[in-house]
């Protein structure tokens, strides 16, 4: 009577059809929009492997640093260009950069990282090293007057 009709028994349905329209915006962010790159950080012999996922990056646009006790890994890769005749609809593969810091402690041996990248992972080794031994409490009696 009223022209009520019963859409779908999925109460998700609408949000999700329209999910398009959202994707771009929310999740691939404007053009150069710095990511954060996925890592992983085993914890081996003698050393510890940060793992990061850089495809497409090529080693002149990779930055491995060790200041103040962090370690920074950037990076940034340039927009892919393609000898197309006709015109782009979508471009989905441009500029992109990432970054990520991770604190050393003392049981890092901060000058001797070193970083390899192979078929689109990033290797980024850190020695381990004996901690120094931390400088001893000495208490001062207080005397009265």
């Amino acid at each position: 009577m009223f022209g009520l009709q019963r859409r779908s028994s999925d109460p998700f349905g609408d949000l999700f059809s329209t999910w398009s329209v959202f994707d771009s915006a929310l999740f691939e962010g404007p053009e150069g929009l710095a990511r954060t790159a996925k890592v992983d950080v085993v914890d081996g012999e003698g050393k510890v492997d940060i793992v990061v996922d850089a495809p497409g990056y090529d080693k002149d646009g990779i930055d491995v640093s060790v200041e103040d006790g962090v370690l920074t890994i950037s990076g940034t890769r340039k927009s892919a260009t393609d000898d197309t005749t006709g015109s782009v609809i979508r471009r989905e593969r441009r500029e992109e950069s990432f970054a990520r810091s991770f604190s050393l402690s003392d049981s890092h041996d901060a000058k001797g990282v070193t970083a390899s990248l192979k078929d689109g992972v990033l290797t980024v080794s850190v020695p381990k090293v004996e901690p120094k031994p931390k400088a001893e409490v000495t208490r001062i009696e207080v005397r009265q007057g």
